[in-house]
């Protein structure tokens, strides 16, 4: 893992993964491939980005892939942007007033036209209507489960990755068997979690 301020996947691990995307373009029959995320569920609603980006973020985001280009993300919040640029490991940009807008005018800079879309996530139906207005003649598909079954067979990085995550929780359950006491509030067990995970890095 690396040592720096947002630690992330090598670019061999990035590189697999984009390379997958592009698998599953090609599998798919489509020309561009878009994943949508947001905050929910505790930030659980941007995994698609995370897999492709390292960045976990907040608000509605996107990363745009075509064929031949470098994928490319795209951040809602402009003042969300300087730490996106930090913690992604690919191009990051502002979406301006619409992310979706964005992504369609990126789409037609790559030289597609008349092309088929395949996204993933619950794309807002506000975004669906811009990408219909402003990409005349696209088609649309939906491959969200095709795209979250490349996350199912893992690489020997994420493994290590997964050991790392696993060794923080036995650590911060053995610190709550260790430190409870009866009468404890709800908040004081969360704390003593939490801090075990934090002193931890």
């Amino acid at each position: 893992m690396s040592a720096e301020l947002y630690p992330r996947f090598s670019a061999v691990e990035f590189a697999r993964r984009h390379a997958a995307a592009r698998a599953l373009m090609d599998a798919e029959g489509i020309d561009a491939l878009v994943i949508y995320g947001d905050s929910g569920v505790s930030r659980h609603n941007h995994a698609d980005i995370h897999y492709l980006s390292g960045f976990l973020g907040n608000r509605n985001n996107y990363v745009a892939v075509t064929a031949r280009d470098a994928p490319v993300m795209f951040v809602q919040s402009f003042n969300h942007v300087p730490n996106a640029r930090e913690a992604s490991a690919i191009r990051t940009e502002w979406g301006g007033p619409s992310s979706a807008t964005a992504v369609a005018r990126h789409l037609l800079a790559a030289g597609l036209t008349g092309a088929t879309l395949g996204y993933v996530g619950d794309v807002p139906v506000q975004s669906y209507l811009t990408w219909q207005r402003e990409l005349a003649g696209w088609r649309y598909k939906d491959i969200t489960r095709a795209f979250r079954r490349l996350r199912l067979v893992k690489s020997a990085e994420e493994i290590e990755w997964l050991k790392k995550g696993a060794a923080f929780t036995d650590a911060a359950l053995q610190s709550l068997i260790d430190e409870v006491k009866p009468g404890m509030r709800e908040y004081e067990l969360g704390a003593i979690v939490e801090s075990t995970a934090l002193k931890s890095g």
